[in-house]
């Protein structure tokens, strides 16, 4: 396969960190990428190691003035269309560059591809960075929207934006993106994932960082360089809170306390006229005539939800609205049904956390005891009998079983009928 990434780390006596990048690359679904190392003239093993792992790697030992520096000397080499900068310490997720070849190929020369970031503390997972798009608000802030290293980038826009700033030592890399903001570049959002250790140079130097920043962004206007210094202050100051108080532990227990809660009162009435109304609010999408029976559980009240005309989802089911489930017209869920969108991959050295949509189109039938898992879809038409556990996606008008459910027979096509369930208060 033809190499179409370069992945560029910068090392310096990183013997310790090292091996664990080099780990995730050897675990690539895909060998569509190429390895260049500016090294610093580390004096420990760094280079060895490197080349006991990668010996076809493209290594430059004759030292640099800064990460800056040994990102512009690879500039100067490489030879593929996209280039992606790692640190001694950050990891790729196994399925990263297949991912990754997959998307370039049909994607704009001229873009930017984020990745989100998985902050690593203790080898567990303590905070996940969602890529976004920068926009003004959010660099007035100094929030460039995602971290460096889930960052993409085709070759082609360096002749655009030029070099990386020498003269920054943290902030290279937010002042890069400042200008690929300004000047109108094409930002896409993947949810691929990338590693990265807590304790690197940007956790150590976080004021510092946002302070170059300030100064290279806003150079022009005085105002942001006292304004840097606040709200550096501010930023440093509310992230020793959030972890020495436990903020976000206390938030998330905040909120599965809420769920509950508004779970018990949406089932405390007994008319579904008057529970569609409260699901209503909570941004879900109820079409006319439908219903969810007493007793069925929500995970999240995110308007996560859009349900045609005519469906019925019975009672004792649990609809994990933490991914997006979209279900058609004259659908109907029998009790006891599961539809999940969210899980861990187990795969994964971190066991990540993600979500996959599910969408149920009209006039399928869910039987008792369905389990239906993340990213499926429910075909038009589809039966799935009682207890199955459906894994793929189905075929229109098919009758599905078993676990996982496979096709067991053909449905008649000529499907007419609207539900109108009349019995909203039926066990």
């Amino acid at each position: 396969m033809k190499n179409l990434i370069t992945i560029v780390i910068a090392t310096n006596n990183a013997e310790k960190h090292i091996k664990k990048t080099l780990l995730s690359l050897k675990k690539q679904n895909n060998n569509g990428f190429e390895i260049i190392v500016i090294d610093n003239n580390s004096s420990d093993r760094t280079v060895d190691i490197i080349k006991n792992y990668f010996d076809n790697s493209l290594i430059d030992s004759t030292g640099d003035k800064g990460i800056a520096d040994a990102w512009n000397k690879s500039l100067k080499i490489i030879k593929n269309s996209w280039i992606l900068f790692l640190n001694a310490g950050d990891e790729l997720h196994y399925n990263w560059i297949k991912e990754m070849s997959s998307i370039i190929r049909n994607i704009d020369t001229l873009s930017w591809i984020t990745s989100d970031v998985s902050l690593i503390n203790n080898k567990s997972i303590e905070k996940v960075i969602v890529a976004c798009n920068p926009s003004k608000i959010k660099l007035a802030f100094a929030n460039v929207g995602f971290a460096h290293p889930g960052s993409l980038v085709h070759t082609d826009l360096f002749a655009k934006l030029g070099p990386f700033n020498t003269s920054k030592k943290i902030a290279m890399d937010s002042c890069l993106i400042y200008d690929a903001h300004r000047l109108g570049v094409n930002f896409f959002h993947s949810r691929s994932i990338v590693y990265m250790d807590r304790g690197g140079i940007s956790d150590k130097n976080f004021m510092k960082g946002i302070n170059e920043f300030y100064s290279y962004a806003y150079k022009d206007k005085k105002l942001y360089k006292y304004l840097s210094y606040i709200i550096s202050f501010i930023l440093a100051t509310t992230r020793v809170l959030v972890n020495y108080c436990k903020v976000r532990l206390i938030l998330r227990n905040f909120k599965h306390i809420s769920i509950r809660v508004l779970n018990f009162i949406i089932n405390y009435f007994p008319f579904s006229v008057i529970r569609n109304q409260i699901f209503k609010l909570s941004g879900f999408k109820i079409g006319n005539s439908s219903c969810i029976c007493k007793g069925t559980q929500i995970s999240a009240f995110n308007g996560n939800l859009n349900i045609g005309k005519g469906t019925v989802i019975n009672t004792q089911c649990y609809i994990d609205t933490r991914g997006y489930i979209k279900i058609g017209n004259s659908v109907s869920i029998s009790r006891n049904c599961s539809l999940i969108t969210a899980g861990h991959d187990i795969n994964s050295q971190y066991f990540d956390y993600q979500r996959k949509n599910i969408t149920i189109e009209d006039h399928a039938v869910l039987f008792s005891n369905v389990l239906v898992m993340p990213g499926v879809i429910i075909s038009k038409g589809t039966v799935v009998l009682p207890g199955a556990v459906v894994t793929k996606n189905t075929e229109s008008f098919t009758v599905y079983g078993g676990v996982p459910a496979r096709k067991i027979s053909n449905r008649n096509t000529d499907c007419k009928y609207i539900l109108n369930y009349n019995f909203p208060n039926a066990l």
